[in-house]
């Protein structure tokens, strides 16, 4: 997930309301800032505990809660992945990020969580970010870090970030499969309320034997990540775009060389590991090098052709030859490929009102302190329950 690039995020509940452009309510809006270390609320089941930087109480408590949801319920693939980023000194903080529901920031070691989001859904964001630092750990590059020049070439920077955005997607999947193994049901809810394809694909895949241990799911989630085309072209403007429109403008364009390649062998070596170092990608790692895994919109390619021809008329630099090599998908968002449950970035850039009625809702806002193993039995026993479908098999094998 990606913060705001000139990082104006707003550092208030009151701020993010006037963005949205509604009335707050006057509940929880300056929640005292709490730190005694011996209130058992506050402690955090991890050997490293991670630094909670500048919450109210309330926020402190919640956060808490999920770190020890992760601990305590994905002790293989959850709980060493919040050691590491513990033992990076990484902190997590709440502040409003307009466009996505959290971020991470390798510059500043800070994973940032939407306050505005529910508590499930922010169990698979802290994941997720967290695995960015494992990336990062990795020799991941930060594509976000726009100060520093492009030396990968373009087609290896779009291969890259992708797999950085799937694996994370991938390994918060199965951080949420392994607490729903373990009796919560709550952030796998939420993961395929959102990240339907993804969650389908992971399960789908839990059929053959070992598939959760061996990588086949987790590499089947990871896959399923590049289904989603809307999601790829937010990526593509955010990632690639709006980063050679910045050289551009501050003349730094001059710097940028897209001499490096990248296979899709190496970049599964970054992206694709376990928190124990092992490298889970089953499939043959070169087809991340065409078809859908590279594929550009229109309007993508449009953009850096422009680009490209700009750097050479004004500096006097060949364009980067990779970006022919790329496959054009269409014009952006009609491939018929949509985003499930999932709001557009305009809708989530108008924080809508269903999100801030989250803060306004004690029972949303403890929503996961009901989500447990019992509401999942209820859950899949319903016949006329849309996602008994995709539960069925492992509540039956629970009951």
């Amino acid at each position: 997930m990606k913060l705001i690039p000139n990082g104006n995020n707003p550092k208030s509940l009151i701020d993010a309301f006037k963005v949205a452009g509604v009335k707050p309510a006057l509940t929880d809006l300056n929640s005292p800032s709490f730190n005694e270390e011996k209130d058992p609320a506050l402690i955090q089941h991890l050997e490293t505990p991670i630094n909670l930087d500048g919450m109210s109480y309330t926020d402190q408590v919640k956060v808490t809660k999920m770190i020890n949801l992760v601990a305590d319920k994905a002790p293989k693939s959850g709980k060493p992945l919040l050691e590491m980023a513990a033992q990076r000194g990484y902190s997590i903080a709440m502040e409003f990020a307009i466009g996505s529901n959290g971020g991470c920031s390798k510059k500043d070691k800070r994973i940032v969580l939407s306050p505005l989001e529910e508590f499930n859904t922010l169990v698979n964001v802290l994941t997720h970010e967290c695995t960015h630092v494992f990336q990062y750990k990795n020799g991941a590059m930060d594509f976000e870090n726009r100060e520093s020049p492009r030396e990968t070439d373009i087609k290896s920077e779009i291969m890259q970030s992708r797999a950085a955005e799937a694996g994370a997607q991938a390994a918060a999947c199965e951080i949420a499969w392994e607490i729903f193994d373990n009796g919560e049901i709550g952030p796998y809810r939420a993961f395929n309320k959102s990240n339907k394809e993804i969650a389908e694909a992971y399960a789908s895949a839990t059929y053959e034997e070992n598939a959760t241990t061996n990588g086949t799911a987790k590499t089947a989630a990871f896959l399923a990540w590049y289904d989603n085309n809307p999601i790829k072209f937010s990526y593509e403007s955010s990632y690639q775009i709006a980063v050679m429109e910045e050289h551009k403008q501050t003349n730094t364009d001059k710097f940028d060389t897209y001499s490096k390649k990248v296979s899709g062998a190496e970049t599964t070596s970054t992206m694709c590991l376990d928190i124990d170092g092992k490298n889970y990608f089953t499939e043959d790692p070169s087809v991340l090098e065409s078809g859908k895994y590279v594929d550009i919109a229109d309007e993508t390619k449009q953009s850096l052709t422009e680009l490209l021809n700009h750097r050479e008329s004004k500096h006097g630099l060949k364009p980067d030859a990779s970006v022919e090599e790329l496959p054009s998908r269409g014009l952006a968002n009609t491939s018929g490929t949509q985003v499930v449950n999932q709001a557009n970035l305009e809708q989530r850039r108008a924080l809508a009102n269903a999100r801030i009625s989250y803060y306004n809702s004690k029972e949303e806002n403890m929503d996961s302190e009901n989500d447990n193993f019992a509401e999942s039995n209820i859950v899949c026993s319903s016949k006329n329950n849309p996602q008994t479908s995709l539960f069925n098999r492992k509540c039956s094998s629970s009951r």
